[in-house]
């Protein structure tokens, strides 16, 4: 359950090559939107895990989501995960991303370190802690995160 009182729902979606979210509950209308999958996730196959890191005035939300990852030659990544960041933001009824960020990849060789995303509610910044971040960026990268969903870094 959300600091808002709002509930998250996941279903899978494998055949569209998604992950389905809602959010319903507490004071405002039930919002739904589709995570898209990345293309070094394994075709259909299901979320492993997910964790709302925070949210700003119930309309926006940052969480992260894992899915396994698509097996490479000679048995590379077959029990490797994908991870990511996401910035989901209300509007209209939808849920819009604004930010997708790879968190973990054993395709792409990046490792996010033991608790690695934090979260200062205070001044609306989400903090990576990476040990072998994504190719051109540094091993630590803060976003901040409006009202509105915008992100900047």
């Amino acid at each position: 359950m959300l600091a808002s009182g709002q509930v998250v729902h996941f279903a899978d979606t494998p055949r569209e090559a998604a992950t389905h979210i809602t959010i319903s509950g507490g004071r405002t209308p039930p919002l739904s939107g589709q995570l898209q999958r990345d293309p070094d996730v394994m075709a259909g196959a299901p979320l492993l895990a997910f964790r709302v890191v925070g949210e700003i005035e119930a309309r926006t939300f940052i969480l992260t989501d894992t899915y396994q990852s698509r097996p490479g030659g000679a048995g590379f990544c077959q029990a490797g995960q994908e991870r990511f960041l996401r910035v989901l933001t209300a509007a209209a009824r939808r849920l819009r991303e604004t930010l997708r960020v790879k968190l973990e990849s054993c395709r792409e060789n990046v490792e996010l370190v033991t608790d690695g995303v934090q979260w200062f509610p205070e001044r609306r910044m989400v903090t990576v802690h990476w040990l072998s971040p994504p190719a051109g960026w540094a091993e630590t990268q803060s976003f901040t995160v409006s009202p509105d969903g915008a992100v900047t870094k």
